[in-house]
């Protein structure tokens, strides 16, 4: 079995969207990644158990992570406006390119393989 964890495939840069926020304070890109998906994590069984909406829930992490970090409130339009711009940068994502080689080894070899996914499924599912 191979198991491929890449946790920094987004650039961090794409994912604070410093057009959105410029205020925020780079330096700490990484540990700012980490709580965003903190916040998602905790957000994520009100999503799963219907109390919030999917929408709710970005809004939710959006706004926690720029009131931790960025020491200010957002509205929930600008908080929108962020997921709406990662997610469009999340959909120029591509493979490195070991793994290519790495996945037709696999097929050759008739290892199974398997992808597992944090994201919604209509985000993560291509062709």
């Amino acid at each position: 079995m191979i198991i491929f964890y890449h946790s920094k495939i987004v650039s961090y840069n794409v994912f604070l969207n410093l057009q959105c926020f410029p205020e925020l304070d780079i330096s700490e890109i990484e540990l700012i990644y980490k709580r965003f998906r903190y916040w998602s994590d905790i957000a994520f069984p009100k999503y799963t158990n219907k109390q919030i909406s999917i929408e709710e829930l970005r809004i939710f992490r959006c706004k926690q992570i720029i009131s931790e970090f960025g020491f200010f409130s957002i509205s929930d339009d600008l908080a929108l406006s962020f997921q709406k711009t990662y997610e469009k940068e999340l959909s120029s994502i591509s493979l490195f390119p070991e793994l290519k080689e790495i996945l037709e080894y696999c097929s050759v070899k008739k290892i199974p393989i398997g992808i597992i996914t944090n994201g919604p499924v209509k985000q993560n599912y291509h062709n």
